[in-house]
């Protein structure tokens, strides 16, 4: 598991030794994460992980940096305080509405597959075989964590 400590916390190490000026919506951080998520990566790294939220009272931060930080491709967070947990395990956690959406995208790309095509439209998006090993690589995950049996 990777870990990317000195995510860009407010007035911490990397923003003092960088010298960026900390804000909520983290543009000053963007490539940092975004570096360090690629080299985790290239190195083979499965789960990586990104910083805390150090707010923690501002629950609304922590849920728009998670947010953030999944979009990334970041698979979740090392937190600070166990109000935390909650909000990071619903950003971090695939809704039944990605679940269903993964398993339509299997089907009909075995049912294209079928006709001897490697590609669908599906949900309005030209879809391939990229698109399938992701939704089953993702199903496989909610099984592995009891979300989908």
């Amino acid at each position: 598991m990777a870990h990317m400590g000195g995510s860009g916390g407010k007035g911490g190490d990397t923003a003092r030794s960088v010298g960026f000026q900390w804000t909520l919506e983290g543009l000053e951080t963007l490539f940092i994460k975004s570096k360090v998520l690629l080299d985790s990566r290239a190195a083979g790294v499965e789960f990586p992980l990104s910083g805390g939220w150090m707010d923690i009272h501002n629950l609304e931060g922590l849920r728009s940096l998670a947010t953030q930080l999944k979009q990334l491709g970041y698979t979740g967070m090392h937190l600070i305080h166990p109000s935390h947990v909650p909000v990071v395990n619903q950003v971090f956690t695939p809704t039944s509405e990605e679940i269903a959406h993964w398993q339509g995208l299997i089907q009909a790309m075995e049912q294209r597959r079928g006709q001897g095509s490697a590609a669908v439209t599906f949900d309005g998006d030209m879809v391939d075989v990229a698109h399938e090993e992701t939704a089953k690589t993702m199903l496989e995950l909610v099984k592995q964590w009891g979300i989908l049996s």
